[in-house]
């Protein structure tokens, strides 16, 4: 009796082992190829936008500081005149308490006068 080579049956083949991990592994690689290369695309074109929006709001900044800076100085200009005007009113203020002054002292000189003249 001859014998007979027992065949041990393989739970896969080759053709379906090739399928079972080749398919798999290329459909990731495409799926990742392709998620790196519309990312990149898309960040480059972010960046591009970012760049854009950092150059307006430099501008943007730049000119809102100009345009404190002048209303401060114009600010204080206006100070300085109203200091100057607030000055100007005191002194003629105190001229005119002074003058007040002095002919209030000449009148109670004359009612003094005229009392004493009266008097006699």
């Amino acid at each position: 009796m001859p014998r007979q080579k027992k065949l041990v049956e393989a739970w896969f083949t080759r053709p379906q082992l090739i399928n079972l991990f080749a398919v798999p592994l290329i459909t990731v690689v495409i799926g990742l190829s392709g998620f790196y290369f519309l990312t990149k695309d898309q960040l480059t074109r972010h960046e591009i936008e970012l760049s854009t929006i950092k150059t307006n709001a430099s501008v943007a900044v730049r000119d809102e500081r100009d345009e404190r800076e002048k209303t401060r100085k114009a600010f204080m200009d206006n100070q300085l005149l109203v200091a100057q005007v607030l000055s100007k009113i005191d002194t003629r203020l105190s001229v005119a308490e002074t003058k007040q002054d002095v002919a209030n002292q000449t009148l109670n000189k004359l009612v003094d006068e005229l009392s004493r003249l009266g008097r006699k």
